[in-house]
């Protein structure tokens, strides 16, 4: 049997290494109503998705059968292959959590989708000048 050796101990620092305590930063104030830091995700509070009931028939991955009472569980994560649950019922749920987000219906009703009509001039001038020379190189090649 081998015993590897110790290793060496670690030599003090000496007083100008050692990291030095700086007064305490400020803290911004918290940001107010919906708005959020940025490069933080949303949080699921107030009067956004938390005031859902966690339940299958408000999921994403939840198709309703003929009845309305009973689905399908679409979820790839929470079982292997579509599971019949109940709507009231929060079938993804373990110890480890849940695999419940809420039906994209709820996120399309808050979504500002009021520029999605806007003219986009730059991109159709681009679209047109890539269908030109699409159209150039198919007639070159045709020669």
């Amino acid at each position: 049997m081998v015993i590897p050796d110790a290793e060496p101990p670690v030599p003090p620092m000496a007083e100008s290494q050692e990291p030095r305590v700086q007064a305490a930063p400020e803290v911004e104030a918290p940001p107010g109503g919906d708005e959020q830091p940025a490069g933080e995700p949303l949080a699921l509070t107030g009067t956004s998705a938390a005031t859902l009931p966690r339940c299958c028939r408000t999921c994403r991955d939840f198709r309703p059968a003929e009845t309305g009472d009973r689905g399908w569980c679409n979820n790839r994560y929470a079982f292997e292959h579509p599971q019949m649950v109940q709507a009231d019922d929060l079938a993804c749920e373990s110890t480890i959590g849940t695999w419940w987000v809420p039906a994209d219906d709820w996120w399309l009703q808050r979504a500002d989708i009021a520029h999605h009509a806007r003219p986009t001039p730059i991109v159709d001038e681009y679209l047109h000048q890539l269908l030109q020379q699409r159209a150039e190189a198919r007639r070159r090649e045709a020669r």
